[in-house]
């Protein structure tokens, strides 16, 4: 089919990709949206752009702890959501806890916000349970990060889908 991306599959049948987070996008026809958004079965999510994309990144913490590969998956994901009809932010790197807060903050009170009708946030970094982790090793509640785009707390944002994705939840550094 035109448009398909080829796949390499390396000896042991697995495919390879360009990192962990390697996406392509199948895009929908207008028509079939439409109907889905009539039948209340999907937010509405037609101008274009989308909406706003912030991506957070933190690859170096203080404790000298890096996550590698994380770079590959940064790109990744800027392209995803490029190809997705985002209008992607400039990528913030190595952010500590409050600085990962106040961008939060700015980015959820942006004030294109109401020209768009959704928002993509996504956060790389290490964490734990229900906390990210800044670049200077403070914790940051996954709630307390989450109320940002809330309602209350961003109206441009009221009945928006936002989308957080967290690419480590294990072991802190």
């Amino acid at each position: 089919m035109p448009g398909n991306p080829t796949i390499h599959f390396n000896d042991e049948g697995v495919p390879e990709t360009a990192g962990l987070l390697n996406f392509d996008v199948d895009v929908t026809d207008s028509d079939t949206l439409s109907k889905l958004y009539v039948e209340g079965d999907v937010y509405r999510n037609f101008t274009s752009p989308k909406g706003l994309a912030l991506i957070i990144n933190n690859r170096i913490f203080d404790s000298h702890d890096e996550r590698h590969g994380t770079e590959i998956d940064g790109k990744n994901i800027r392209k995803l959501l490029s190809d997705l009809g985002y209008k992607v932010e400039e990528t913030r790197h190595n952010l500590s806890a409050q600085s990962m807060i106040r961008v939060a903050v700015r980015f959820s009170n942006h004030k294109d916000h109401k020209l768009y009708d959704s928002c993509a946030v996504v956060v790389l970094t290490h964490g734990k349970y229900d906390h990210l982790c800044g670049s200077d090793g403070a914790l940051v509640n996954v709630h307390t990060f989450i109320q940002c785009f809330n309602a209350t707390n961003a109206p441009l944002l009221k009945g928006k889908p936002n989308y957080f994705l967290q690419a480590c939840r294990g072991g802190i550094l």
